[in-house]
């Protein structure tokens, strides 16, 4: 399946850039999150992450086309600017770890699985392939898509972060889908988990 359709030309001309480099290079790399998500609903692509199993500043190093960019290191992300003004978030395929309920993430590199088990949604981890040109799902993302579902990952998602909470409300009503988890979201709120959010976080 390809959803790169649903791409303006200057964003497809960016994207075949990085995958380029990426597979001369012998890099996974993967269109993760809402660009896929938005691409599948036939939406205007507003925001472009791209995961890879390599250091973003490896691929940066190598592109000639950059306008601007800025590194965060704490979290192996990086967002680039490329002269067609087209903006991409570059970032490592990563797990991550929460030392408390509502703290910001403890980061480690990994792999695609990890990275998409990380997230909030089962609609927002969905993944393409860019060099094999496939989609990955292995959350039943496609299916909650479908039939207009939010619905968490994994266990105790909204207990380690309660902002999720937010995020679930917004894409409710942005696409009109039900959510799954309503309950489970209200007993949160009952226990004061919004409490817990960190200043960072917020």
């Amino acid at each position: 399946m390809n959803i790169l359709k649903n791409f303006n030309e200057e964003q497809i001309k960016v994207l075949n850039i990085i995958k380029n480099i990426c597979n001369r290079n012998n890099i996974k790399a993967y269109l993760v999150g809402g660009a896929v998500r938005d691409s599948l609903l036939s939406k205007d692509i507003r925001d472009i992450d791209i995961c890879i199993e390599e250091e973003p500043m490896i691929i940066i190093n190598l592109l000639k086309e950059v306008d601007k960019f800025e590194y965060y290191s704490n979290f192996h992300t990086a967002n680039v600017v490329f002269k067609n003004k087209v903006s991409v978030d570059l970032i490592r395929c990563r797990k991550e770890e929460y030392k408390f309920n509502g703290d910001l993430p403890c980061v480690t590199p990994s792999n695609i699985y990890d990275d998409l088990y990380r997230r909030d949604f089962t609609v927002n981890a969905l993944a393409y392939d860019l060099i094999e040109e496939k989609i990955i799902d292995f959350f039943n993302g496609l299916e909650d898509l479908k039939n207009k579902k939010i619905k968490k990952i994994h266990k105790n998602s909204y207990e380690e972060d309660c902002t999720r909470i937010f995020r679930a409300i917004k894409y409710s009503n942005r696409y009109s889908f039900k959510i799954e988890d309503i309950h489970e979201i209200e007993n949160c709120i009952k226990k004061n988990i919004l409490n817990t959010v960190s200043n960072d976080r917020i």
